[in-house]
């Protein structure tokens, strides 16, 4: 009986394991899916940018993207903004060879998400890796954070109301601009002094507002 008792607590945890890691890679497939469905489509994007020591217009740019993961935009005067940040960073790594790891569940603005880390199998020229938080009922990303090898890491929180294919009505992006490639004399000048600033964190945030959805 005990032996018995200790091989159905085996085949448990086996199975348990089994189902752990499936979920990451059947949550992420449905997520491609789902933006299968969308061949191409346009926005237009109102920018702004909140950096302590330097004021930024608010820009006005048309964002296009035409699957699987192509985006286009004209990034002149964006030279602060990662540029994967105006871009959706998990379709080009759901559209290669990944290895994906389910990290837990949070809640996010009231919506429990499912945790995922995922890791490029193949070099995706600067992504090393990133954490996904998505909505398993509506298969949207809330989240997502993205390290890189050049501009250390960055967190995107999208929010979302009903546009058709759950595309996100904003983006919220936070990073640190002391880890960005950006000359030290250009944020010296910013700060307007020359002590050298990079090994100081310089935190910003660039809030991007979607609108006229134009989807194909």
């Amino acid at each position: 009986m005990k032996k018995l008792s200790i091989f159905i607590l085996i085949l448990a945890s086996f199975f348990a394991e089994a189902e752990s890691q499936s979920v990451p890679d059947e949550l992420l497939q449905a997520l491609a899916a789902n933006m299968e469905k969308i061949n191409s489509f346009e926005v237009e994007a109102r920018i702004n940018v909140d950096v302590e020591f330097i004021k930024i217009k608010e820009r006005f740019v048309k964002v296009r993207y035409l699957k699987p993961d192509q985006f286009e935009f004209d990034a002149e005067g964006l030279a602060l903004l990662p540029r994967n940040g105006m871009q959706m960073d998990y379709l080009s790594l759901i559209n290669r060879p990944y290895t994906a790891i389910r990290a837990g569940e949070e809640d996010i603005s009231g919506i429990r998400t499912v945790v995922i880390k995922i890791i490029p199998d193949e070099d995706l020229d600067d992504i090393i890796m990133a954490q996904l938080w998505i909505d398993p009922q509506k298969l949207s990303v809330m989240r997502m954070k993205t390290f890189t090898k050049k501009s250390g890491s960055y967190l995107i929180d999208f929010k979302f109301t009903n546009h058709p294919f759950n595309l996100p009505d904003q983006t919220i992006v936070t990073f640190d601009i002391s880890n960005m490639s950006i000359p030290a004399k250009m944020i010296s000048e910013f700060k307007g002094t020359e002590d050298k600033v990079s090994d100081e964190p310089l935190p910003a945030k660039v809030i991007i507002q979607y609108s006229n959805y134009k989807v194909n």
